[in-house]
């Protein structure tokens, strides 16, 4: 008797890859690869690869020898502006999506039940790349998630300071945790994995997540970090802790070494972090924070960059001004907010406490123009059935990242007062 269905195990990989091919171009119009922050700073050509990094031109002073001259006097001698090559990383980010062979469709009765589902994976796949992407244009580099808090409990540990860094009183530790994540738990002293395990569940209200087994010799302090695969071993282990793209965390900073240039030994490239001692953000607080980065850089700010709380706290202390906050519209479609007259974006991935004053212009900042995320394609196809499986696999990949040809230009205010109950 027939049943409409065609022999699964005849399903042509050719068959499937059409499907996908079709599926694929639908995915990659629905889903942009930059983020609302990401989409602000302009793509960049302005470097050179090396064997192991992108190098770069970065200004360190403006101007060279000046002196008012006599007549007939010796002028000054020749000079440049100062400049220093620095050297970044690009980070290489992956997932994966599958597809079991049994889901193939193979009539046209089930084919658009089949389409719906790939192309919902597919912009799954490629917004949570995108998400993490978003996440680490927070971070430092290091790839912290969290700092365990408590460790008597295990598999269920006490998580604090997102991106180990010290956020307010009450901040969600869990803040970059979702269920299946795959972590590993980093000794902060020689950087050396502890164990690895994926995250069963979160308990957002006690701020504790459960992984699916204890990691053996866990402790307080602990970094912890997404990881390959926890079933990894020897050589084919690979984590985030100090691999991922240089984001706000890192270049909002002074006194280190930061894309291979010395803070110590060039005092300009340096910015500036000021601690706002739980105080609530203010008028007065910005309008002096920008004239420090001004002062120090020779720019203003052109882009502010928060968390949802501190955006309403500062916009409900302007309440009474008129027209102090609209809509506008931002690079890549995306919508911001222009109060008293600076343009303002939220983040939910943005640090609980901080505010950002950033400066997009290309002479500051600049998106590596690379390659966009895509899904590997490997002898003409995206699509490869898997070894010893009646299942087919997709590699998306993106490589990313961001070089700050300015420090000076960019300030972090840190530890101000905010809604650590508006959270991811």
């Amino acid at each position: 008797m027939a049943t409409g269905y065609a022999d699964i195990a005849t399903t042509s990989v050719a068959d499937v890859s059409s499907t996908f091919k079709r599926v694929y171009l639908m995915a990659v119009n629905a889903v942009p690869d930059a983020t609302a922050l990401s989409a602000q700073f302009k793509r960049t050509r302005k470097f050179k690869a090396g064997p192991d990094g992108m190098y770069f031109n970065a200004k360190l002073e403006t101007g060279g020898k000046v002196a008012n001259v006599g007549d007939g006097k010796l002028l000054p001698k020749a000079s440049r502006p100062q400049r220093k090559q620095g050297k970044a990383s690009i980070s290489h980010t992956y997932t994966v999506i599958a597809v079991g062979g049994q889901s193939v469709p193979l009539t046209e009765d089930n084919r658009n039940a089949f389409v719906g589902n790939l192309e919902d994976q597919m912009e799954d796949g490629m917004t949570r790349v995108r998400l993490d992407v978003e996440r680490q244009l927070n971070g430092d580099g290091r790839g912290i998630l969290c700092l365990l808090e408590t460790v008597v409990g295990a598999p269920t540990y006490g998580a604090y300071r997102a991106y180990g860094m010290a956020t307010p009183a009450g901040a969600p530790g869990t803040l970059l945790l979702v269920e299946g994540m795959e972590l590993a738990f980093i000794n902060p002293g020689d950087g050396t994995e502890r164990g690895r395990s994926y995250i069963a569940s979160i308990d957002t209200s006690a701020d504790t997540f459960t992984t699916a087994g204890a990691v053996a010799g866990a402790t307080i302090g602990d970094y912890v970090v997404l990881c390959n695969d926890v079933d990894a071993t020897g050589t084919d282990q690979s984590n985030n802790y100090n691999a991922e793209a240089q984001g706000i965390g890192a270049v909002c900073n002074s006194g280190d070494t930061f894309e291979d240039i010395s803070g110590v030994t060039y005092r300009r490239w340096n910015s500036v972090r000021y601690n706002a001692a739980a105080a609530n953000i203010t008028e007065k607080m910005l309008a002096t924070e920008e004239a420090k980065v001004k002062s120090k850089s020779g720019k203003k700010p052109n882009l502010h960059y928060t968390t949802p709380g501190i955006s309403i706290d500062l916009q409900d202390s302007l309440a009474g001004l008129r027209r102090f906050a609209e809509k506008k519209k931002l690079a890549g479609g995306y919508d911001g907010l222009e109060i008293n007259g600076r343009t303002v974006i939220d983040g939910d991935f943005c640090p609980k406490g901080t505010w950002n004053l950033l400066n997009t212009d290309e002479d500051c900042v600049g998106m590596m123009d690379l390659v966009k995320m895509g899904y590997v394609d490997l002898d003409g196809a995206k699509l490869h059935r898997m070894e010893g499986r009646h299942a087919y696999r997709a590699d998306l990949y993106f490589p990313h990242g961001v070089i700050w040809f300015s420090r000076s230009s960019h300030k972090m205010i840190y530890d101000l007062a905010d809604d650590t109950t508006i959270t991811r």
